[in-house]
């Protein structure tokens, strides 16, 4: 009867072993199937295996564009060899490949970065002497490469003004972090010359010229009133000749060129999928145009101000002009990532115009005034009518055609943080699993008590309670500081106290419970001494201790950084990223191995007072503890597996999602800026929003003409 009993048993269990694959199976076709339509898919999946198994012997997990500069480096060296080798000839990516030699990303930059605030605004404040002495490192690698590149795109298609203008700007070297005025080559100023012969009505050569002599041979004071020091006077002036040089050139045109061909570079490289975005959107390189205009406007800004500190009203005002011309200049070299800055530039220098129109109106025509005041309101129209165009794409490209959002929320992180997470956890189960097995049957091959179904489950809840509250609850300081430290000052004193008790217990346990006046008196002794030290740690050290469990950096990212971000989700979002930030998946397994072995110790003692009971060796014992880890461990690396299933499909979306529309300016710029084109024309043409517009103007300049007059 009892071998019928447990010959059921074991056919209920391949029966439920054999449902549960085929739902595992059924649910691993549906992710493939799904990858299967995406571009990311298969990449997304390949990297999480890859980590959660051949990770493990890995020494640097970290993605490339959060590498140090150093790292970076040697490996898009050895990318850019090995792609070029197999397409020497392709000007596209000859010069995608000087354009990832330019400069280390800089998302590794936030490891040496704090938190800072200003006014109630939050910014990354960083620590720039590592930053230096890693970027020079960068430099010093990739330097020659990066220029020798951007030459060849030049000779292998010397009529693309395009690779002309990105060779120009990779003359110089410059960075996210700092400033780097000085020029690569030695023989920088021949080189522009040989662009300016290719794209003569550019004037981009001109500024960068007048960028350099400027950066060099003078510096801005930043006072109150926001002097110029010039430091050499030729230099000074000859950045002045060059500029006045670039103010006669119709156009000062960058483009978007860099995006396509970093991104055609990548394709060809062995750096996965899903870091694209942030390896084409992280080059310094994007933001090299965006510093050229602010520092000419900048630079002007200073020139003007000298002009109106010595009363030339009118020599100021032809400078303001000159800054508003150089944003027309680089708004008519077409539309780029640039633009958004432009506008709000001439914005700014309107307001500078009317300011100075204001102190002088005596020394300017009635015409000079109208004219400057139509400037003035065109130029907040035109930010007005972006501004709703940004806003209108904006809420238009947040939503896939199935409906599901890029934003992220709650249940996406949740989902995130566990589909990357539970890979790892899976194959260190089946590990375990595997092991166990193998251990058990060579400790014991007769059958042997083992914890129960109800014991591993609740000790399972138990460890992940635990580990949730000390580890995530706890750093997120949903538990408070206060109470942490109550918590941990108790129990640390406790210690003592329980020990001496324990100890006191046992003794009169094995002595049958008598003891002598002599023990007595010992033992008193042990607990006034135990107490003693209690009150004099209480007395001398600060009570309840300083003790809690702070939050934990993420890879090296300071928490202060990460926190705020985070926490705009809500507390809940904060402790659920603390959780995997300290890797608890594996500290919950830890705590439940430990559990299971109380539970199995408990059992093995309470089954061990039958009257009937056959005392268990040492090994057979052992035997039983592993045997009650291994068939848990398969058990709960299936659930985890199914739950992993169960969560992919729309964390595959949701990545696919982000990704397109992170990727989709650098493959396609032309159709994102023709998007921007019809948006603003449907505004202009849509008589009601502009008259709105134009009403919300009329405000704006009447609530600054009257702050203006009670000044």
């Amino acid at each position: 009867m009892n071998q019928l009993i447990s010959r059921m048993k074991r056919h209920a269990r391949l029966v439920l072993w054999a449902f549960a694959l085929m739902i595992l199976l059924c649910l691993g076709v549906r992710v493939l199937w799904l990858a299967s339509r995406t571009e990311t898919g298969f990449c997304m999946l390949r990297q999480q295996w890859g980590d959660a198994t051949a990770g493990w012997f890995q020494s640097n997990r970290r993605p490339i564009y959060m590498r140090e500069p150093s790292e970076q480096a040697e490996f898009w060296l050895r990318e850019v060899d090995r792609v070029l080798k197999a397409h020497p000839n392709d000007a596209r990516l000859a010069m995608g490949a000087a354009l990832v030699l330019d400069a280390p990303n800089e998302q590794y930059g936030m490891r040496y970065s704090k938190h800072g605030m200003i006014l109630g605004t939050t910014f990354p404040v960083f620590d720039f002497k590592p930053i230096e002495r890693f970027e020079d490192v960068f430099e010093k690698q990739c330097r020659q490469r990066c220029l020798e590149l951007a030459a060849r795109a030049t000779q292998l298609e010397e009529n693309n003004v395009e690779w002309w203008r990105l060779r120009a700007l990779l003359l110089f070297r410059g960075s996210i972090f700092l400033s780097h005025p000085h020029p690569r080559d030695p023989h920088w100023l021949d080189i522009l010359d040989e662009c300016r012969r290719h794209d003569p009505g550019n004037a981009l050569y001109d500024y960068l010229a007048a960028k350099y002599y400027w950066d060099t041979g003078a510096k801005r004071a930043f006072t109150t009133d926001s002097r110029l020091v010039v430091k050499d006077a030729a230099k000074y002036q000859e950045g002045i000749e060059w500029f006045e040089r670039g103010q006669a050139k119709p156009h000062c045109s960058v483009g978007d060129v860099s995006f396509t061909a970093t991104d055609e570079f990548l394709i060809k490289s062995n750096v996965p999928m899903t870091a694209y975005p942030l390896v084409v959107g992280g080059q310094k390189f994007r933001m090299q145009d965006d510093f050229l205009f602010y520092h000419l406007y900048g630079w002007q800004e200073y020139r003007d101000l000298e002009k109106y500190y010595a009363g030339d009203i009118h020599a100021a005002l032809a400078m303001v002009r000159q800054n508003l011309h150089l944003c027309g200049q680089f708004c008519d070299g077409g539309q780029s990532v640039l633009n958004d800055l432009v506008i709000e530039y001439k914005v700014r220098a309107t307001k500078n115009m009317k300011l100075l129109a204001n102190e002088r109106k005596d020394t300017l025509s009635a015409a000079e005034i109208e004219q400057i005041e139509q400037l003035r309101e065109f130029a907040i129209i035109e930010k007005m009518i972006h501004d709703t165009a940004d806003r209108a794409l904006a809420k238009k490209q947040n939503r896939s055609p199935t409906g599901v959002t890029s934003s992220l929320d709650f249940l996406t992180l949740i989902s995130a943080f566990m589909v990357a997470i539970l890979p790892s956890l899976i194959v260190l189960l089946l590990f375990v699993g595997i092991v166990a097995t193998l251990l058990g049957r060579r400790l014991s091959k007769e059958a042997v008590p083992v914890v129960g179904p109800i014991g591993q489950s609740s000790s399972f809840l138990a460890a992940l309670g635990i580990s949730f509250v000390f580890f995530g609850l706890a750093p997120a300081e949903i538990i408070s500081r206060n109470i942490q430290s109550w918590f941990f000052s108790i129990g640390l004193l406790s210690l003592p106290l329980l020990a001496a008790f324990w100890g006191g217990w046992m003794w009169l346990k094995k002595r049958a419970y008598q003891f002598s006046i002599r023990a007595l008196l010992i033992a008193m002794a042990i607990l006034y001494l135990a107490f003693g030290l209690v009150s004099a740690v209480s007395a001398l050290v600060e009570f309840p201790f300083r003790l809690w469990i702070p939050p934990r950096d993420w890879d090296g990212i300071d928490v202060t950084m990460l926190g705020p971000e985070i926490k705009r989700l809500g507390e809940w979002c904060w402790a659920v990223s603390q959780w995997f930030a300290y890797r608890d998946g594996y500290i919950a397994l830890a705590i439940w191995a430990v559990l299971l072995a109380v539970c199995y110790l408990l059992k093995i003692r309470h089954r061990q007072r039958r009257p009937d009971a056959i005392p268990l060796s040492g090994r057979k014992r052992l035997a039983g503890l592993v045997r009650s880890l291994s068939r848990p461990a398969f058990a709960a690396s299936a659930i985890m597996l199914m739950i992993y299933l169960l969560l992919s499909p729309g964390y595959l979306e949701w990545t696919e999602l982000d990704f397109q529309e992170e990727i989709a300016f650098a493959r396609n710029p032309e159709k994102h800026w023709a998007e921007v084109r019809q948006c603003v024309e449907e505004i202009r043409a849509d008589e009601a929003t502009m008259r709105s517009i134009r009403e919300s103007a009329k405000e704006f300049l009447a609530t600054e003409s009257d702050a203006e007059k009670k000044k």
